[in-house]
């Protein structure tokens, strides 16, 4: 059974906002290296023959590494799958739920496993940046859960978190580091 667009959705909103942070940091780098650089290798370094492949930029490989983390890869028949043709170029794609980038994104990703360069003609046609800019849109807007208490609050202090959060002033305060400088002989 694939996931519905709200699965995904719930899925992305566990990410750490560690995983997101990395993701814009590569999709902003991306965006600064345009045209992304790529190729097709037909030879080994070592001048050996072989089957064509295609070579991308770290950039481009810190974006992949990066949609891992932040749980894109969505489990769905993304071979029968006809949203390549819809949001070609990323045509249409700021106005589809965000699930559809994931299954773009998802798609774009494992069809490079099977014929090399579906990435490197994602980047030339903008598709790749335009799932990546809903992707962002989507996170941009996206309300965040409260962060974690902090463990020093207290029970009645966790009931009434609308006032601002201080330490207990019972701790007792660390001795203040020694100084450089020797002691001033008094007058």
């Amino acid at each position: 059974m694939e996931p519905s667009d709200s699965d995904i959705e719930q899925r992305l909103r566990s990410t750490p906002p560690e995983a997101w942070q990395r993701l814009w940091s590569a999709y902003d780098a991306l965006l600064a290296e345009q045209p992304s650089p790529w190729e097709i290798r037909t030879h080994t370094p070592n001048g050996a023959l072989c089957m064509p492949y295609a070579v991308y930029s770290d950039t481009v490989n810190d974006v992949r590494r990066a949609l891992t983390e932040v749980k894109v890869n969505v489990d769905f028949d993304w071979r029968n799958w006809d949203g390549i043709q819809r949001y070609e170029q990323g045509e249409d794609l700021a106005e589809a739920p965000v699930a559809e980038a994931c299954r773009l994104l998802t798609m774009l990703t494992r069809a490079e496993r099977f014929c090399d360069g579906t990435i490197g003609h994602a980047l030339r046609t903008g598709t790749l940046q335009a799932a990546l800019l809903r992707l962002r849109t989507w996170h941009d807007r996206t309300p965040r859960p409260p962060l974690p208490m902090p463990p020093w609050l207290t029970e009645d202090r966790q009931a009434n978190a609308a006032s601002p959060a201080r330490p207990p002033t019972s701790l007792p305060l660390p001795p203040p580091p020694p100084s450089r400088f020797p002691p001033v002989p008094p007058r």
